[in-house]
């Protein structure tokens, strides 16, 4: 009899779900192996229809859509002050009380996490006998584990990626984690950095850790390089501060001083510096180069741009990266070259004069520009590094070869 597998989501598979990239191929494979079953904790758009053999239980996410800023909620916050894990919580870092955003984190937490006790606890007979996967390391994982002893023969499994790994993408506090820790059977990190952090900072439960990559599904698709004496870039990010698109622009900006071809640039992808972003494109590179900004975009579209639109080099300068970023994979595996910063995930798969080049985070534009310059005039170098893409693609983050170890792992609890 196989073995039952629930995975609970942030809010796939309903259609505003960012998840979808890698849980897809992920689920392809995981079917193979388990009866899978989703729990998605919030309401995004509409439900995505999935395959019969996938069930999806939508009420938890359901219900607390109704409960959004209702009487009820109000009270399932006030009931986290007699929580005992507060307290405990508390007792152990004291200097929680003394910021309001940890206080205010650790009680958006407990309220989350009590919440999904509570249907935990209504479907204990469903439960028995599975495994329990939480897709990121936050408040489902901290609910799972308080339940797990009462679920008959239950493991607990999660993926930590980046904000639900760094200390520091949280103002130094993630709620609740060592005691988590305690209790967890499997961490599965994104990325060998990632494994290190980990290691770093919670030594004491180093048995605990596997590296799992994510992976993204191939389309049989290659990119075409600029046939003409243009150079097109390609990014792909949210705009947030940690993005630094920013710094892409700047980068530009300082390229158009130094180099004699025209540039192109396009950038995937929305967020709320949105504006802020165009208001600085328009006021540094307006009439110097051809830029777009292209908001937005859903994964299959995202490959007919590759597909049609002629590139010679994608570009990151992210400040910081959980783990081997999809916008990079997807990039590599359409044969581009890639220029990204040298933090978390990044040097994983950008391997540096091989397919594409690394820059320290703290590099300034001016550098950046120089190093895309020096790729712009050797044409046979990028050519050389589109095929190494699509090889350390292949390797590093293919979905077919990382989620078949995936589950490899997963069977041997």
């Amino acid at each position: 009899m196989r073995k039952k597998l629930f995975i609970f989501t942030s809010s796939y598979p309903y259609s505003k779900a960012t998840e979808d990239t890698f849980l897809d191929p992920e689920i392809d494979i995981l079917k193979k192996y388990f009866d899978v079953h989703i729990v998605p904790l919030s309401k995004g758009g509409t439900l995505k229809k999935l395959d019969n053999d996938v069930t999806v239980h939508d009420e938890f996410a359901q219900n607390e859509e109704r409960k959004r800023h209702s009487i009820k909620e109000f009270l399932e916050i006030l009931m986290v002050l007699l929580n005992k894990d507060f307290y405990l919580e508390v007792l152990k870092y004291p200097s929680i009380l003394l910021s309001v955003h940890k206080l205010k984190s650790l009680a958006s937490h407990l309220k989350k996490a009590n919440a999904l006790s509570r249907w935990l606890k209504r479907n204990y007979s469903l439960l028995g006998d599975s495994i329990i996967y939480t897709y990121w390391f936050d408040y489902a994982t901290t609910a799972a584990c308080k339940m797990k002893s009462k679920i008959g023969n239950a493991s607990v499994i999660t993926r930590a990626h980046g904000y639900d790994l760094y200390l520091e993408r949280r103002n130094g506090y993630i709620p609740m984690r060592r005691q988590t820790l305690k209790s967890i059977d499997r961490v599965f990190l994104v990325s060998n950095a990632g494994f290190e952090y980990m290691k770093k900072n919670y030594p004491e439960f180093i048995q605990k850790f596997s590296v799992s990559p994510l992976g993204i599904k191939g389309r049989g698709i290659l990119n075409n390089p600029s046939k003409d004496e243009k150079f097109r870039i390609v990014s792909c990010s949210f705009m947030s501060s940690v993005k630094r698109v920013d710094l892409i622009v700047k980068t530009l900006y300082e390229l158009t001083k130094i180099s004699q071809r025209e540039i192109e640039w396009y950038h995937i992808g929305g967020g709320q510096l949105f504006e802020e972003i165009r208001s600085l494109s328009d006021k540094l590179l307006k009439n110097k180069m051809y830029y777009e900004l292209l908001g937005n975009m859903k994964n299959d579209d995202i490959f007919e741009f590759y597909r049609k639109q002629s590139l010679d080099l994608f570009i990151t300068l992210s400040e910081s990266e959980g783990g081997r970023p999809v916008s990079i994979a997807e990039a590599m595996s359409v044969g581009l070259p890639v220029v990204g910063t040298n933090v978390g995930g990044i040097p994983e798969l950008v391997i540096d004069g091989k397919n594409g080049v690394l820059v320290p985070v703290t590099a300034s534009p001016n550098y950046v520009a120089k190093e895309i310059l020096k790729l712009m005039n050797e044409s046979d170098k990028l050519i050389k590094m589109r095929s190494e893409s699509l090889k350390i693609w292949q390797k590093t983050a293919n979905a077919e070869v990382n989620f078949e170890g995936f589950v490899k792992e997963i069977l041997k609890l």
